[in-house]
């Protein structure tokens, strides 16, 4: 009989799909079984952490789940946690009173949390009275990001186009100490002025070859400092490039401070 071997594949599928509907299928209900039910909100617990990175919301609903079996402080201060996280201003108040009620005098940020609750409350009352602040239109972005970013794409080009000049100045400048090289010494050629100014040249070439690239470099570097930093609210962001040079080569420094 011929091997029927896409069965194996199609009970794995529908494993992965029973699995994956369990995972967002409705909370267990409690058993009554204090033990039992502290250890499945101790797996919910742990789901939930494994997968807040990527996906807060349902993280928060394995967190409810885990509640529901076993209310913990741990749990509630993790649910206020993510609901912050969210914007969720009131829900994350709610919850960080649940925590401070479950922990007890035990908390060891008692007084902290209640100013972070009120905080919590001002600000939700503040975005209530003015909600169009809350948040900006979908898909627009503050103009300065984009400016920014377009700063740094402009002094990045600026620095390719440096170092493309500085490259081919070096390649222009050993060119040139060759050919005087090559001249067989003591001859009339050797002394004539003519070698000496393509040497000097050579030696002129590969010095404003040397401050081509560590400008290029320098200004690419804040070219792409620019780029990733584009849309950060941290406005202290200073910038200092300081470069020069002298007869016999280069010297080039780039400082960024935030």
């Amino acid at each position: 009989m011929k091997k029927r071997w896409w069965l194996p594949l199609i009970v794995t599928l529908a494993w992965a799909g029973s699995a994956q509907a369990d995972g967002g299928s409705a909370c267990p209900e409690p058993t009554g079984d204090a033990t039992h039910d502290r250890a499945e909100a101790k797996k919910l617990f742990e789901r939930a952490l494994m997968m807040e990175p990527s996906d807060p919301s349902m993280a928060l609903e394995h967190l409810r789940c885990a509640e529901r079996l076993a209310p913990r402080a741990a749990i509630a201060l993790r649910m206020g946690t993510i609901e912050e996280r969210l914007g969720n201003l009131e829900a994350a108040a709610d919850a960080f009173e649940r925590y401070l009620e479950l922990a007890g005098e035990h908390a060891p940020d008692r007084e902290p949390m209640k100013e972070r609750i009120a905080g919590l409350r001002a600000q939700a009352a503040e975005q209530a009275h003015h909600p169009e602040d809350n948040a900006l239109p979908a898909g627009d972005e503050p103009a300065g990001s984009e400016t920014q970013a377009v700063a740094g794409w402009v002094v990045g080009g600026a620095g390719l186009a440096f170092v493309i000049v500085g490259a081919a100045l070096l390649g222009a400048a050993k060119a040139h100490s060759d050919e005087v090289h090559d001249i067989e010494p003591g001859t009339t050629a050797w002394t004539a002025d003519e070698a000496s100014g393509t040497f000097e040249q050579a030696e002129t070439e590969q010095a404003v070859g040397i401050v081509g690239l560590a400008v290029g470099g320098s200004l690419m570097a804040v070219g792409a400092l620019f780029i990733l930093t584009a849309g950060e609210d941290d406005e202290s962001t200073a910038w200092s490039l300081s470069l020069g040079a002298d007869g016999h080569g280069a010297r080039g420094a780039l400082r960024v401070s935030f």
